[in-house]
Order: structure tokens, then C-alpha cells, then sequence
């Protein structure tokens, strides 16, 4: 049978999801009955290049030092599990303190003299010998608790494997502290994995990097998300919501900083204490996030809350007397809470207009990476990348989705506030010569009309101008089919796009969208128009967006802006680089999907310094690619939703296998249909190009 293999460590387990970690235990696999086997192909294929030594362990009680004898005769020794864990295969007679472990090993040739590094992490103390030479001691072995002098090792030890094929790893281990470790950890033994030193190091370093990454995101967007709103409760105490999201910010934080000081510490009492303080912290934010949802659907809290609350102080007394209970307690609670506000806000935000339908997107997205989460604590699924922490970024969503409903409401309150105003205006004016006042609207009618006309003759000049530097037919390629289309939001627009062909035959496709409309965006088009022109053919995508930004910085235009997305074709192969516009869209005709690539970058005119990035793409026949400025998936419908990204893509995959003229025309239904007859707020802009 194979040897399965898994990334986290026995302190892995409350990395992410503490109490379910605990409750599913560690799975591991068996390797061939009674010997492991190692060699260099199984490092390579091994998940992080580190194999676990967790199966084939024989145990003897007692202390004798003859049994690191790799000659020694352990066949009626029994077969236990080293992590001493009640789920696993455990003494017969129990644990008395002392015991040894022997592992029975055959070592392919191709690690032979090759220094490999060994990682142990145990509860107790050991003394562990290879071949019956001591490699090291983790501590003092003493028969009694007051003799042992314990240490925790966080790095690897080096092992060398000569003089053949068969080797015995004998350890010496002593914990006289069963009943604290076996009632807080379910275990008191320990676990051990081998692998290149390089890797094994490696290892230690890239986990600690990623979870110092991951706290410092929590941290960051939870407190300042925290901060805006206990600002906000502190200028309008009525609005309780923003107090409740304060603390569930804060809760949030805390809870991630516990579960992540988990791994920066190697003594089980230290472990223990940062563990019980994460129940705490998180027992804190399930509740607070049942009250928030409550609070955003009731106005009066249901009995339900109050059944969740006991439940979550008595989960918390159960950490005055920790046992195996606390993780079983303790995870039924949090997948219940998780669950009663998925479904409340579900239930009710679906039935309800004015916004709740954000919170709705914000509990879909926590609820699915909490059961991402469950699979991968589980080990049903591998992480998809190195996404293997979901549940961080689902409930930062969640948090996202209520901060930006309230941002809506105060919108909405303000809005109704300014109507009444000028309600109670109108009211309180009088009627004041009406004669007279006739009169003066007369003059101003006709010195409006007079200026309407001289700003629509100008406005027309503006727009014919702009029309103009539109490219008045698409290139003419061969193994392409192009269209382009744009419609603007005014007379003139912010819009542009335009072709070039190189001398070696490299294709140039820009598209660009500027800040605002009319004559001041007539401007930016015509500067970069004359850019594209005079360089785009001739430089890299990166090179272009980083002369074109420099030269708007450089004519201080104030706060015009130019976002971009710049295409190079040639042969098969695209390259190109966005600043500020939306994903480019790729339909794999193969495959029958569409592709998003979105690459970050500021728009052009930002700050000095800004970066850019280019991507590379090889095209197959049949493959389709839409550039498109954010005017088409940030369309606004009359219930003021937003047609967004997501619906684009289906709306896109709808049409992709047709001409890219019959794809345009299909966007612009979509459009007409999703906007029912309200105003277009912005231009809209689509580039499709076809391989054929």
C-alpha cells in the first residue's frame, strides 16, 4: 500500500479550525506491514518532500538499554501508535511512564551517507538511537516526574543511513504526565518525519512565513474594520449594528491571533494555554455573529440566541476541566452557530430589497469556506493551491458584506434626509411677485437656451473630434476575426480604443478608459491616443503603460487618470499588462470555459514608482478573447443591482463560439435588457478578437 501523506505537523492540527482538528484526530496511512521503506523517489512524490514516520512501531514498558541493539529480538514486542493517542493503537496494558519504541527501517541505496534531517515533536522526553548509536537526546529520561528535565525541540536533527539496507530507530521515551496530556490533548507520545535536510528546514521556514502572512491579514483588515465602526457607533451610539461589528472584528482578531500562536511555540503548557484562550475567543465570535445576524432581521432577539449563548458558557466551563469533551462540545457549537446565521440571513435577506442581498453573498461565501475548510481538517480534499486557511477569507467577506450594507443604509438615510429638505424649502417658500419672477425666468430660459446651444455645437465638435480618433476599420488579419464596439454615457466619452500592426506583424490592441467625461476626458484620449501612435508598436506592454503614466504625471492634469489594458498578439502567443481595467476574458474553445485573468495595477497618471505586471498566453483555434471597460459589468439595473463580473463571464460564454460581431451584439442585449430603460451611468466599450 502506499504511504499517504499529509502537510501539518501534530501542532498543525489547531492551525486553522482548532476544536474540528481536534475532533477528527490525525489520519494517517499504513506503509508495507511491519517495515517502512525509504528512498529518494518516495521523498520526491511525498506532499512537501517529508515522509512521516507513523506506522510499524513496536513498544516494549520498562527501561533496558539493551533494546537499542539493532540485533535485538523485539518480535513479540506490541504494535502501538507512538502518538499514545486512545483513537490510535494504544498499549494493552496502558502507560506506566517509561517505554521504548523500535522501528524497523530499509533504506534505499540512494540515501546512503546522504545527511537527511529528522523533525520530532513530543509531549514527554526521549533518547533516540539509530542502529544502537545514541542521535540525540530531546530532554532527561527519568522514571519519575520530578527527574524528567524536558526539552522541545523545534528543529531538525541530522541522520545518516550507511552499511546496508536494514536500520532500527530505537526510542528511549518517559511522560509522567498521562492524565494532564491524555485529558487536554488526547495524546502524550510523539511523531516524526524524515526527509533532505534542506527540505526539512525549508519546511519550518515557509509554514512560519505563511502564517505570519495570514495573521497579519486578519489582524489588519479585522482592526481596521473594527476602528471605522466604533468610530461610527461613537458619532451615532442609536445605530447598535456598528458596536456589534466593532466587537466581532475584534473577537475575530483574537481568535486568529490565538489559533496562530499555536505554532510559534513548542511547549505543550504554552500550547495548552494559547488552545483554551482560542476556544474562548472563538466560543465569543460565534456568538457575537449570531447576535449581529439576529440583530440585522429581528427586532426582538429570538429564544434561539439565548439557547446558543448557554450553550457557549458551558462549552467555556468545560475549559475550567479540560477533556476530549470540549472538542466535541466545542465543534458541534460552531458548526450549529455557523449554520443558524447562514440560513437566517439566507431566509430573510432573499425576501427582503435595500441591500440585505449583500449579507446574503457574505454568509454563501463564509458558509462555503467553512465546509472548504471541514474538507481539507478532514482530509476528504487537498487545499486547491495554497489556499488551505478558506475560512480566514470567508469571514472577512462576511465582515466586508455587513460594513458595506451599513455604508448602503447611511447612503439611503442621507439621501432621504436631503429629499425632506428640500421639501420642507419648497414648502416655506412664498409667492413673490410673480410677475416679476416670470419675467427673470423668461430672460434666463432664453440665456439658457442660448448657452444650451453654443455647449451642444462644441460638445458635437468634442464628440466628432473623438469619433475621429477611433480607428474607422478594424485590421484585417489573417488567422483572426476582430470587432470592436463603444457607446458612451455622454457626447463625449472616456473611452478608446485602437490598433497597430508592427512591421514583423505583432498586433497591438489598447483599450483605455479615463477618468470622468466630457472635454477633460476628450483630452486624456487624445494624449494617449498620440502615445499609442508614436511608441506602442515598437515597446513591450510594460514599457508602454510605464511611458504613457509618466507623461500624464508629468502634464499635472490634476486628478485625470487613465486606466489601460494593452494586448500584443503575434502568432499564437499573446502578452499584455492591464493598469486599472477589468479582467481579460479568454473562452477556451477546447474546453468550453471561460478564462479570467486579472492582473493588478495602477491606472495611468498614479504615483511614481507604480508596477506593472504582463502576462503570457498561448491561443488555440476556435479561443475567443473580450477586453471590456467597466462600464458594462458595472452596469446598475432599476433595483440599483449591479449586473457585475460573474454574470458577464456566463453572458460571454453564452455567445463565445460565435463571430465576434454576433458576440458584441449579444452583449449589447444583455445590456439593454439588465438596464430596462435606465440612463447608461458610464461607456461601455467591448475588443473581441477570434482565433479562427
Amino acid at each position: 500500500m502506499p504511504i499517504k501523506l499529509k502537510r501539518w505537523d501534530s501542532s498543525d492540527l489547531l492551525s486553522s479550525f482548532t476544536l474540528l482538528y481536534l475532533a477528527s484526530g490525525i489520519l494517517l496511512a499504513d506503509d508495507h506491514k511491519g517495515i517502512t521503506y525509504l528512498s529518494s523517489a518516495k521523498l520526491e512524490q511525498s506532499d512537501m518532500k517529508l515522509i512521516w514516520l507513523t506506522d510499524n512501531w513496536l513498544y516494549h514498558p520498562g527501561d533496558d538499554s539493551a533494546w537499542a541493539d539493532p540485533a535485538y529480538d523485539d518480535s513479540n514486542w506490541e504494535s502501538v501508535h507512538p502518538s499514545l493517542n486512545l483513537r490510535r493503537p494504544y498499549p494493552k496494558d496502558g502507560w506506566n511512564g517509561n517505554g521504548w519504541f523500535r522501528l524497523h527501517l530499509k533504506v534505499d541505496s540512494t540515501l546512503y551517507d546522504n545527511p537527511l534531517g529528522m523533525r520530532v515533536r513530543h509531549y514527554g522526553t526521549s533518547n533516540i538511537f539509530l542502529d544502537g548509536k545514541l542521535l540525540c537526546k530531546l530532554g532527561t529520561v527519568g522514571k519519575n516526574r520530578e527527574e524528567e528535565k524536558r526539552f522541545y525541540p523545534q528543529y531538525p536533527r541530522t541522520v545518516i543511513f550507511s552499511g546496508g539496507e536494514d536500520h532500527v530507530i530505537a526510542v528511549r521515551y518517559s511522560n509522567h504526565a498521562r492524565s494532564r496530556y491524555m485529558r487536554k490533548l488526547l495524546g502524550m507520545g510523539f511523531s516524526m518525519n524524515i526527509g533532505h535536510m534542506d527540505d526539512a528546514i525549508a519546511v519550518k521556514l515557509l509554514w512560519s512565513v505563511r502564517y505570519k502572512t495570514y495573521m497579519l491579514i486578519i489582524l489588519v483588515a479585522s482592526l481596521l474594520l473594527g476602528l471605522f465602526h466604533i468610530i461610527l457607533f461613537l458619532y451615532n451610539p442609536k445605530q447598535k449594528l456598528n458596536l456589534y461589528l466593532t466587537l466581532l472584528s475584534v473577537s475575530f482578531a483574537a481568535s486568529a491571533l490565538f489559533n496562530f500562536q499555536i505554532h510559534y511555540t513548542s511547549d505543550p503548557n504554552i500550547f495548552i494555554l494559547f488552545l483554551q484562550l482560542a476556544v474562548l475567543a472563538t466560543v465569543v465570535l460565534v456568538i457575537l455573529q449570531l447576535l449581529t445576524v439576529y440583530k440585522l432581521f429581528y427586532t426582538k432577539l429570538p429564544k434561539l440566541f439565548f439557547l446558543f449563548a448557554g450553550y457557549g458558557i458551558f462549552v467555556v466551563f468545560l475549559l475550567l476541566y479540560p477533556s476530549s469533551k470540549v472538542s466535541v462540545f466545542g465543534s458541534w457549537f460552531m458548526i450549529l452557530g455557523f449554520a443558524e446565521s447562514a440560513r437566517v440571513g439566507v431566509m430573510k435577506g432573499l425576501k427582503r430589497k435595500g441591500g440585505y442581498g449583500i449579507i446574503v453573498a457574505g454568509l454563501v461565501i463564509l458558509f462555503i469556506s467553512i465546509v472548504y475548510q471541514m474538507l481539507i481538517n478532514f482530509q476528504i480534499i487537498k487545499p486547491i493551491g495554497d489556499l488551505f486557511m478558506a475560512y480566514i477569507y470567508g469571514f472577512l467577506a462576511f465582515l466586508v458584506s455587513i460594513s458595506i450594507f451599513l455604508a448602503m443604509r447611511f447612503a439611503q438615510t442621507s439621501r432621504n434626509l436631503q429629499q425632506q429638505l428640500v421639501q420642507v424649502s419648497k414648502l416655506s417658500e412664498k409667492s413673490l411677485e410673480q410677475e416679476r419672477v416670470a419675467k427673470e425666468q423668461e430672460i434666463a430660459r432664453r440665456l439658457l437656451e442660448a448657452d444650451n446651444k453654443r455647449i451642444t455645437e462644441e460638445l458635437e465638435e468634442a464628440r466628432e473630434l473623438q469619433l475621429s480618433m477611433l480607428p474607422k476599420t478594424v485590421p484585417q488579419i489573417p488567422n483572426l476575426d476582430i470587432a470592436a464596439f463603444m457607446k458612451t454615457a455622454t457626447e463625449v466619452g472616456g473611452d478608446y480604443y485602437d490598433f497597430s500592426i508592427a512591421e514583423d506583424g505583432t498586433l497591438t490592441v489598447v483599450l483605455g478608459d479615463a477618468t470622468g467625461h466630457g472635454m477633460k476626458a476628450g483630452l486624456m484620449v487624445s494624449l494617449v491616443k498620440s502615445l499609442f501612435l508614436a511608441d506602442a508598436a515598437e515597446m513591450g506592454v510594460i514599457s508602454f503603460l510605464k511611458i504613457c503614466s509618466k507623461t500624464i504625471k508629468k502634464m499635472q492634469l490634476g486628478n485625470l487618470y487613465m486606466a489601460m489594458t494593452l494586448l500584443k498578439i503575434r502568432d499564437t502567443r499573446i502578452t499584455a499588462s492591464v493598469a486599472g481595467m477589468p479582467p481579460i476574458l479568454i473562452y477556451r474553445n477546447q474546453e468550453h470555459r471561460v478564462e479570467e485573468v486579472t492582473i493588478k495595477g495602477m491606472p495611468l497618471g498614479g504615483p511614481e514608482g507604480s508596477t506593472y505586471q504582463e502576462f503570457n498566453r498561448t491561443i488555440n483555434p476556435g479561443d475567443t478573447i473580450l477586453l471590456m471597460s467597466d462600464g458594462f459589468p458595472e452596469l446598475f439595473n432599476d433595483e440599483m443591482e449591479m449586473l457585475d463580473y460573474s454574470r458577464v463571464k456566463e453572458i460571454f460564454e453564452e455567445a463565445a463560439q460565435k463571430s465576434p460581431k454576433e458576440i458584441i451584439t449579444h452583449l449589447k442585449e444583455a445590456a439593454e435588457r439588465w438596464l430596462n430603460g435606465k440612463f447608461q451611468d458610464d461607456d461601455i466599450t467591448f475588443v473581441v478578437l477570434k482565433y479562427k
